[in-house]
């Protein structure tokens, strides 16, 4: 029932309750499938909390499909690794939320899984991601690497370069249509949206970023788009199939592999989404404006005003204030020996 309020309200996508799928089952195996949530008391949350404490990470595929028989004394000193407060988090949090649930439909008299019960946030959210250095990007773009591992597959040449020019997501730029790729403002710009079932992360993604020179004037990213559209595809990148509900899923697998087996950046810090740390962190440093910043990365207001009254910067201004400061030193001009660089 509260898997269905959420979907009906919008609030969460079919992907959604299967990503929470683990944290269903985990809770419905340890509380008991037969008990009226009612008898559910507060020593069941804390049992509940103290076995996901103990468990190992990926415990579902690792000797743990069925927690219905598992105890906290079972698991006690017996791995090494246990699960990451981050995750554990997570668990209770969902817990948390559809014991609200079947409170406020009156269901439950109090809600069991009582604040103490879950664990604070790490201390420093910050260092969960760190940015790509100027070290790193030369050892990800190098020709010898990046050009192999790219050939014959223009996703893999493009969507590094755009994260890195745009401070996209993975998966908004995986979406791309070729519809999101126009002109504005006498600028080549690229829109993210929900038009085409696009999923974002929230309204606030929906933005316009202009391209960086490097993406048009060196590496004629319109151009290769213009060529798709020739073909008769609608998406930017066509050769993308979803999996486990999204088309990045798979590539992001992919270059993962890449930066850990090819590159040796092996610092688990460092994922892709480190690309768009990399642009958040150089223009904290040349001195952004913060406002101006978040517009770039489809982030939420801070303030009342700007999150009430605010409606974005135009695309000029972007492309001023950002965009042309986005310079890190690396040498990309190889980069044109790609047999995606439509001349």
């Amino acid at each position: 029932e509260y898997t269905q309020r959420k979907l009906g309200s919008g609030s969460w996508r079919e992907g959604t309750v299967r990503n929470h799928r683990p944290k269903i089952n985990a809770l419905l195996e340890v509380l008991g499938q037969d008990i009226l949530v009612s008898q559910i008391t507060v020593d069941d949350a804390r049992r509940y909390s103290k076995i996901i404490e103990l468990l190992p990470p990926r415990f579902a595929v690792d000797g743990y499909d069925d927690l219905s028989k598992v105890t906290p004394a079972m698991l006690k000193g017996k791995h090494e690794e246990t699960l990451d407060v981050s995750t554990r988090r997570e668990y209770l949090n969902f817990a948390r939320s559809m014991f609200n649930f079947a409170l406020e439909s009156e269901y439950v008299n109090k809600n069991p899984f009582i604040s103490g019960i879950i664990p604070p946030k790490k201390a420093n959210p910050r260092e969960q991601r760190l940015p790509f250095d100027q070290a790193d990007l030369e050892l990800i773009f190098n020709p010898e690497t990046y050009l192999t591992w790219s050939k014959g597959h223009p996703s893999r040449f493009f969507i590094p370069l755009l994260a890195l020019y745009t401070g996209s997501r993975l998966e908004e730029l995986a979406s791309l249509h070729c519809e999101d790729v126009f002109k504005h403002e006498g600028l080549w710009c690229i829109e993210h949206n929900f038009n085409n079932g696009r999923k974002l992360k929230n309204p606030n993604a929906v933005r316009t970023i202009p391209m960086h020179p490097l993406l048009i004037d060196d590496l004629k990213f319109h151009m290769y788009v213009d060529s798709v559209r020739s073909d008769g595809q609608s998406k930017v990148f066509p050769e993308l199939t979803p999996a486990n509900g999204k088309l990045s899923h798979n590539w992001g697998k992919a270059f993962g592999r890449y930066l850990r087996n090819k590159v040796n950046i092996r610092d688990t810090k460092k994922t892709f989404h480190s690309f768009r740390h990399t642009v958040t962190d150089h223009l904290y440093k040349s001195l952004v404006m913060e406002t101006t910043i978040e517009e770039l990365r489809g982030g939420a207001g801070k303030t009342e005003g700007r999150i009430r009254y605010f409606k974005g910067y135009n695309a000029t201004t972007l492309y001023r204030e950002c965009i042309l400061k986005l310079n890190y030193g690396v040498d990309l001009f190889h980069l044109k020996e790609s047999d995606f660089v439509i001349e």
